[in-house]
C-alpha cells in the first residue's frame, strides 16, 4: 500500500509549523479566514503540482510567495511506500517552487535544529540526512514531478521510479479529477472519457493525424494531376493527353520544321546557283526567238501586200463585168418598159397584114369591076394622094429616123461619157480602196491571228508544265503518304509489342521479388506480435508473481518455475501469493520429481533481449525488404530505361511519320492549292489574256468596221458618182429624148395634119366613089367595109414599118447582149470564186504565220517571264541575304547545295513560308506548353516546370514532357499513387478497427460504473447516476469509420486498387476512394493543429443523474444539478467513481494504493450527506480531507484539527481529534 502519509508545514502560509497526518478522513474545522483552504490547497499540490489549478484569486498572492515567503520555507509531503516511508520536500528555488525527494521517513530534526531553528542552506539539511540515503536532485519541472509521483516509467529515470505511488503512463487525469473535486468544477464527457480510458491501458489509443497528414496533404495535387491524365470532357477525351499530345507534335512539327528550313536553305543556294548559270543562256535564247519574231512579221507584210495586190486586180475585173451586166439590164428593162415583146409580136406578122391586103384589094377590085373607070378615076385619085401621103410619111419617116439617129448618137455619146466617167470612177475607186483594203487586209490578218491566238489560249492550259509537275509530285506524295502509312502501322505494332513485353516483364520480375518481401512482412508481423507478447510480458512483470518470487522464494526457479504456465501463473499480477507455513516440495500435496524437466524461465532481462532481437531482426528484415524493393525497382527501372529507349525511339520515329504524314498531308493540300490556284491563275491570266486579245479583236473588228465603213463610204461614194454618172446620162438622154420626141411630136403633128388633110380628100373621094358607085349600083357597105379594113391593115403595116428598127436593134440586143449576160455572169462567179479562193488562201497563209508569230510572241514572252522572274528571284535572294544577316548566322558560303527542281523564288518564298511558320510553329509550341501547363501548379507532381522564360526553356519542357510520354510516366504515377493511397486507406481501416475494438472494454467500464453505483451508494439523495455511450459525432471519426467500412466492403476491389482505372465495374470503388480521401484531407486541413484522433473521440458519453424527483435526462455536462450542496456532492461522486476506475486498473498491475480528495466547506452537505460520499469514497479506498466551520460526524474521520489564528495572524494547527480505524 502506497499513500500520502502526512503534510508537514513550516514557515509556509503563515503556518510556522505543522504536521498534519492524512492516512485516513481529515475534517478541518475553524471560522473563515483561518487557513482552512490553504491547507487543503497544499494537500492538492501534492497531486497536481499545477500552481494555476489551486483555485487561488489572482487578486491574491501567488502560490510561491504565500506558500514560500522564506529561503527556509518548506511543506513536507510524507508517503508511506509498502513497509517504509519517504519524503517529499517542497521549497523555493530560485523564485520558484522546486522538490527533492529524501529515501527516508520524516524527522524534524532534518530540517530544524532543536532550537527550533529551520535550515536554509541545503548542506546543514543534507548532513541531517543518514548516510546511504538516497536524497534527489532538484526537481524543478512540474511534469517530470508529476511522472514521478504517478510512476510514468518512460519519462523517468529508474532512480525515481521507487518514489511512484502509483505506477501509469496515463495518469493524467486523476490530478485533474482530485482537483475538480476540490474546486467543484463543471464535469463534461470528455474529461470523464479520458479518465475511463487512462483508466484501460497506459499505451496511448490514438491515431496519428500528423502520420495521415502527411501522407495525405498532397493528396488533392497528387490525385489532381494524375487524374488529369484519365479525366475526359463531355466528348470522351481526355484533354490533357490531348494537349500532351499537342506539345509533343508542336515538339516534333518545330524540329521538323527546322530540318526543313535547312533543306530548303541548301536548295535555295542550289537554284541560286543555277538561275545564275541560266541567265546568260536566256539572253541569248531571247535574242534568236526576237530575231524570229522579226522574219514571221516582214513575211506577214509581204503576203499582205502580194494578196492585196492580186485582189485590187479582182475587183477591177468584177467591176467591168458588173458594169456590163448593169447595162444589160438596163437594155432589158428599156425593152420591158417599151413592149418590145407586143412590137415583135406585130412585126413579125408583117406578111399577114400584107396579105390581107392584097386580098382586100383584090375582092374590092371584083366588087368595083364593072365599073372599072370610075373605080380607077377614084382609084388614081386616091393612089396620087396615097402616094402623096406616103411621100409625106416617108419624108416623115426619114426625118424621124434622122432624128432617132441623131439622139442614138447622142445617147451613145453620153453613155461613152458615162463609161469613161465610170472607168475613172473606179479607178479613181480603186485607187483609194487600196489604201483601205491593205488595211482591211491587215486588220483581218491581224484579227485572224488574234482569234486564233484566242482559240490557243481558249482551248491551252498556260501553265500545263506546272500543272503536270504538281500532278506527279501528288502522285508521288500519295505514293509516298501510302508507305508511310503502313511504315507508321508497322511502327504502332512494334511499340505496343515492346509494350507487352516490356509489362510482362516488369509484371514477372515483380512476381519473383515480391514473394520474398511478403515472406518477410510475414515475418515481421510475427515477430511484431511477439514484442506485442512481451511487452505485455514486460508490463505485467510490476507486481507479478515471477516479481513476488524472484524477492521471497530462492531457487524457485528449480521447483515452481518448470511446472507454471509463463503468461497465465509467472506474469499475473492478480495472484496475490503468500508464503505458506509448509515448506516441503510437494505441488498442491503432490510430490513430483522435477529433475529430469528441462525449462529455461525468461528473465525479464531475457524478455529485454528476445525483445531487442525481435526488433533488430525487424529492422533487418525492413532493410531486406527495402534492398529487395530497391532491387525491384531498378531492375523494373532498367527494363522500363531499356524498353523506353526503344520505345522512344520508336514513338520518334511513329512521331516523324505521323509528321510527314502531317507534312505530306499538307503538302498535297499545298500542291493541291498550287493546281487551284495554277488553275486559278490559268483562269486569271487567260482571262487577260482573253480579255486582252478580245480588247485587241474589239479593237481589230473595230478598225475593221471603221475600215470597211471608210470603203463602204468610197463605195458609197462611188456608187453616188457612178448614180450621179447615170443620173447625168439619164438625164442628158432624157433631155435628148425630150428634145428627139418633141421633134418627132412637131414632124408628126405636121405629117398628121397633112396626112389628115390627104386623108379627108382620100375619104372625100371614097365618099364620092361610094356614091357614084351607089349610083350605079354597087354594094357600097362591103364596099366600105373592105376600104375600112384597108386603112386599118395600112396602118398597121405602116406601124411595122415604123417601128423595123427597133425591131431589129431588139433582135441585136437578144443575139448578141442576152448570151453575154450568162457569160458575164459566169465570170463574175468565178471572180468572185477566185477572190474567195483568195481570200482563203491569205487567211490560211495568214493563220499559219500568225500561229507561228504567236508561238514565237508566246515563247519571247515566256522567256522574257522567264528572264524576269530569274533576276526577281536573284535579287530576291540577295536582299532575302542581306535582310537576314541581322537575324540568323546562317553561313551561305558553307551551305551544301541540294537539287531542286522549283523556281528560285518558290524555293525562296517556301523558306520564307517555312521561316514564318517555324515562328508559328514556335508560338504553337508555346502555346500548346502554356496551355498544358496550366493544369498544373508550380509544385506539381511531376515536378513540371511551369516558370518558362525563354525558347531553349520551352523546348526543354516539350523535350521532358517527350520523354515523360516516351517512358509512359504516367501509368508508374498511377500505379504507386494507387498503391500509396490504397494502403493509407487500408491502414486506416486497420487502425480504426484497432481503435474501435476497445468499445466493448469501454462499455465494461461503464456497466461497472454503473453496477458501481447501484451497489454501494450511500448517498441517499442521490438515486441515480448513470452513463452511456453513443456513437462519436465527431465529423473525423464518421469518416474514419465511413472509410473503414467502405474498405471492409470493397477489400478485394480495393487489394487491385487504381485511383485511374477506366473499368466500368472499378469506377464506383475508384470514386469511392477519391471522395472519402478527399474529405479525409479536407478535415485534416481543417484542424491542422489537431494532431491524433484518440480513443475518446470514437464514441460519445452522455450523464443522467437522478435527485430525488428531478431527472437531468442525458446530458454531456454536469453543470448544476439540484441545490449547491446537491451539486457538489453529485461531482464530487462522479469524480470519485472516476478516481477509482484508475485506481483499480493500476492496483491490478501496480499494487494498491490510496488518493486523497479535498472538499472545501463540507457544511453546505447535509450530515447524512458527508456520511454517505465519505463512505462512497472510503469503500473505494478513496480518503476525503473536507473543510467546514464547525464539526460533526467526527466518528466519520480519522482526524479532525482545528485551525486557528494567533495575535501574530499566524496558522494553527491543532489535533482535535483522532479515530482508530
Amino acid at each position: 500500500m502506497r499513500y500520502l502519509n502526512k503534510i508537514v508545514f513550516i514557515n509556509s502560509a503563515h503556518i510556522p509549523y505543522a504536521e498534519v497526518k492524512v492516512d485516513g478522513n481529515v475534517h478541518f474545522v475553524g471560522t473563515q479566514g483561518v487557513g482552512k483552504s490553504t491547507v487543503l490547497r497544499a494537500l492538492l499540490f501534492f497531486y497536481n503540482a499545477d500552481k494555476l489549478k489551486l483555485g487561488i484569486p489572482r487578486e491574491k498572492q501567488s502560490f510561491d510567495a504565500f506558500y514560500f515567503p522564506y529561503p527556509n520555507s518548506y511543506i513536507v509531503y510524507e508517503v508511506i511506500r509498502d513497509a517504509n516511508a519517504y519524503f517529499i520536500l517542497a521549497f523555493k528555488h530560485r523564485g520558484r517552487v522546486a522538490f527533492r525527494f529524501i529515501d527516508c521517513a520524516y524527522r524534524r530534526e532534518i530540517l530544524m535544529s532543536e532550537q527550533g531553528e529551520v535550515y536554509t542552506e541545503w548542506m546543514h539539511i543534507q548532513q541531517k540526512v543518514d548516510k546511504g540515503v538516497h536524497t534527489s536532485r532538484i526537481i524543478d519541472r512540474y511534469e517530470e514531478y508529476r511522472d514521478i509521483i504517478f510512476g510514468n516509467r518512460h519519462e523517468v529515470q529508474p532512480e525515481f521510479r521507487k518514489y511512484a505511488i502509483a505506477e501509469s503512463n496515463k495518469y493524467q487525469n486523476i490530478p485533474r479529477t482530485i482537483q475538480n473535486v476540490f474546486l467543484n468544477t463543471k464535469l463534461d464527457a470528455e474529461f470523464i472519457k479520458n479518465t475511463m480510458i487512462s483508466s484501460m491501458t497506459d499505451d496511448e489509443i490514438s491515431i496519428d493525424l500528423a502520420y495521415y497528414r502527411s501522407q495525405v496533404s498532397a493528396f488533392e495535387q497528387e490525385y489532381n494531376d494524375v487524374h488529369l491524365w484519365y479525366k475526359t470532357d463531355k466528348y470522351g477525351v481526355v484533354t490533357v493527353r490531348r494537349d500532351a499530345d499537342k506539345v509533343e507534335k508542336a515538339y516534333r512539327n518545330l524540329l521538323l520544321i527546322t530540318a526543313k528550313i535547312k533543306e530548303l536553305i541548301s536548295e535555295l543556294v542550289y537554284a541560286y546557283q543555277r538561275d545564275e548559270q541560266r541567265l546568260p543562256l536566256l539572253h541569248q535564247e531571247l535574242g534568236k526567238l526576237k530575231e524570229e519574231f522579226e522574219r514571221i512579221n516582214r513575211l506577214i507584210s509581204e503576203e499582205s501586200g502580194k494578196y492585196n495586190k492580186q485582189k485590187d486586180g479582182k475587183n477591177r475585173e468584177l467591176g467591168a463585168v458588173d458594169a456590163r451586166l448593169k447595162e444589160i439590164a438596163d437594155k432589158r428593162k428599156f425593152y420591158q418598159q417599151s413592149d418590145i415583146l407586143s412590137v415583135v409580136s406585130r412585126i413579125e406578122k408583117e406578111d399577114f397584114v400584107k396579105n390581107e391586103i392584097e386580098n382586100k384589094k383584090r375582092y374590092k377590085e371584083e366588087l368595083t369591076l364593072q365599073h372599072k373607070s370610075i373605080t380607077d378615076k377614084y382609084a388614081a385619085l386616091t393612089e396620087k394622094l396615097q402616094l402623096e401621103l406616103r411621100t409625106i410619111e416617108a419624108t416623115c419617116n426619114e426625118k424621124k429616123n434622122l432624128l432617132q439617129e441623131v439622139y442614138n448618137r447622142e445617147v451613145a455619146r453620153i453613155t461613152q461619157q458615162k463609161e469613161e466617167r465610170n472607168k475613172e470612177i473606179y479607178a479613181h475607186f480603186d485607187v483609194e480602196s487600196q489604201t483601205v483594203d491593205e488595211k482591211i487586209q491587215a486588220a483581218n490578218t491581224d484579227l485572224t491571228a488574234a482569234k486564233s491566238k484566242r482559240l490557243i489560249y481558249q482551248n491551252t492550259h498556260l501553265y500545263a508544265n506546272e500543272l503536270e509537275l504538281c500532278k506527279n509530285k501528288i502522285d508521288q506524295l500519295h505514293e509516298q503518304h501510302r508507305k508511310t502509312e503502313i511504315e507508321k502501322e508497322q511502327n504502332r505494332s512494334k511499340i505496343n509489342e515492346l509494350r507487352h513485353e516490356a509489362e510482362a516483364e516488369r509484371q514477372k520480375i515483380e512476381q519473383e521479388l515480391q514473394a520474398q518481401p511478403k515472406d518477410l512482412e510475414q515475418k515481421n508481423e510475427n515477430l511484431a506480435q511477439q514484442i506485442a507478447k512481451l511487452d505485455e510480458l514486460l508490463a505485467q512483470y510490476k507486481g507479478s508473481f515471477y516479481e513476488w518470487l524472484s524477492t521471497h522464494k530462492q531457487g524457485w526457479q528449480q521447483t515452481i518455475g518448470k511446472v507454471v504456465d509463463e503468461q497465465h501463473v509467472l506474469y499475473n499480477n492478480l495472484l496475490h501469493p503468500q508464503l505458506s507455513s509448509q515448506h516441503n516440495a510437494s505441488l498442491f500435496g503432490v510430490d513430483v520429481d522435477l529433475s529430469h524437466i528441462e525449462r529455461e524461465l525468461r528473465t525479464p532481462d531475457d524478455l529485454k533481449a528476445e525483445k531487442q532481437d525481435a526488433e533488430q531482426e525487424i529492422e533487418e528484415n525492413k532493410k531486406r525488404i527495402y534492398e529487395c524493393t530497391t532491387a525491384n525497382q531498378e531492375n523494373i527501372q532498367q527494363i522500363e530505361n531499356r524498353y523506353a529507349k526503344q520505345i522512344r525511339d520508336l514513338r520518334m520515329a511513329h512521331q516523324t511519320l505521323e509528321a510527314n504524314l502531317l507534312q505530306m498531308g499538307q503538302q498535297i493540300k499545298v500542291e493541291q492549292v498550287k493546281m487551284q490556284n495554277w488553275d486559278k491563275r490559268n483562269e486569271e491570266e487567260k482571262q487577260k489574256r482573253l480579255e486582252k486579245i478580245d480588247l485587241q479583236i474589239s479593237k481589230l473588228q473595230e478598225q475593221l468596221s471603221t475600215f470597211q465603213q471608210e470603203k463602204e463610204k468610197l463605195r458609197n461614194k462611188r456608187n453616188r458618182e457612178l448614180k450621179a454618172c447615170e443620173q447625168e446620162s439619164a438625164s442628158a438622154n432624157n433631155a435628148k429624148r425630150k428634145e428627139t420626141d418633141c421633134k418627132i411630136e412637131i414632124l408628126l403633128q405636121e405629117t398628121q395634119e397633112k396626112t389628115t388633110a390627104i386623108n379627108n380628100q382620100i375619104n372625100q373621094l371614097k365618099i364620092q366613089e361610094s356614091n357614084e358607085l351607089a349610083g350605079q349600083g354597087v354594094n357600097t357597105t362591103a364596099l366600105q367595109q373592105i376600104n375600112d379594113k384597108l386603112v386599118a391593115l395600112q396602118k398597121e403595116l405602116d406601124f411595122i414599118n415604123n417601128n423595123r428598127k427597133r425591131y431589129f436593134d431588139y433582135l441585136s440586143f437578144k443575139e448578141e447582149w442576152l448570151p453575154e449576160e450568162d457569160k458575164k455572169k459566169e465570170q463574175k462567179r468565178k471572180l468572185e470564186n477566185e477572190l474567195a479562193l483568195l481570200d482563203e488562201k491569205f487567211r490560211l497563209r495568214s493563220s499559219r504565220l500568225g500561229q507561228q508569230k504567236l508561238q514565237f510572241e508566246t515563247k519571247i514572252r515566256d522567256k522574257e517571264a522567264e528572264q524576269t522572274q530569274l533576276e526577281k528571284g536573284l535579287t530576291a535572294v540577295d536582299n532575302f541575304k542581306l535582310s537576314m544577316e541581322s537575324t540568323t548566322s546562317i553561313e551561305w558560303t558553307t551551305v551544301k547545295p541540294k537539287t531542286s527542281t522549283d523556281p528560285t523564288d518558290q524555293v525562296l518564298q517556301l523558306l520564307k513560308d517555312s521561316l514564318y511558320d517555324k515562328l508559328g510553329k514556335a508560338d504553337a509550341l508555346k502555346q500548346n506548353v502554356d496551355r498544358f501547363k496550366s493544369y498544373f501548379s508550380t509544385k506539381n507532381t511531376f515536378a513540371f516546370k511551369t516558370q518558362l522564360n525563354t525558347d531553349d526553356d520551352y523546348m526543354t519542357f516539350a523535350q521532358n514532357l517527350c520523354d515523360f510520354i516516351d517512358h509512359d510516366k504516367i501509368e508508374e504515377y498511377s500505379r504507386r499513387l494507387s498503391n500509396r493511397y490504397g494502403d493509407i486507406l487500408q491502414r486506416i481501416s486497420k487502425e480504426v478497427g484497432s481503435i474501435n475494438s476497445y468499445a466493448s472494454e469501454i462499455g465494461k467500464i461503464i456497466n461497472d460504473i454503473n453496477a458501481d453505483f447501484h451497489e454501494r451508494n450511500f448517498a441517499g439523495v442521490i438515486k441515480e447516476i448513470a452513463l452511456r455511450s453513443q456513437p462519436s459525432s465527431d465529423r473525423l471519426m464518421i469518416l474514419l469509420n465511413d472509410m473503414k467500412t467502405f474498405n471492409d466492403e470493397h477489400t478485394y476491389d480495393i487489394g487491385e486498387l487504381n485511383l485511374f482505372s477506366s473499368e466500368q465495374q472499378r469506377d464506383d470503388t475508384n470514386r469511392g476512394v477519391t471522395k472519402r480521401l478527399f474529405d479525409f484531407m479536407v478535415c485534416l486541413n481543417e484542424n491542422p493543429n489537431r494532431s491524433r484522433l484518440v480513443l475518446s473521440d470514437t464514441f460519445k458519453l452522455q450523464f443522467r443523474i437522478k435527485e430525488n424527483d428531478n431527472d437531468t435526462g442525458w446530458i454531456e455536462k454536469i453543470s448544476n444539478v439540484g441545490s449547491d450542496g446537491t451539486d457538489i456532492l453529485v461531482k464530487a461522486m462522479v469524480n470519485i467513481m472516476l478516481i477509482n476506475v484508475f485506481k483499480e486498473k493500476v492496483s491490478r498491475k501496480f499494487g494498491d494504493f490510496t488518493l486523497h480528495c479535498m472538499m472545501d466547506e463540507i457544511g453546505k452537505l447535509h450530515p447524512n450527506n458527508v456520511r454517505g460520499i465519505l463512505k462512497f469514497a472510503n469503500v473505494r479506498n478513496i480518503y476525503l480531507v473536507n473543510s467546514s466551520p464547525i464539526s460533526y460526524a467526527v466518528s466519520d474521520y480519522k482526524y479532525t484539527y482545528l485551525l486557528t489564528k494567533d495575535n501574530k495572524s499566524n496558522t494553527l494547527v491543532k489535533a482535535l481529534i483522532t479515530m482508530k480505524v
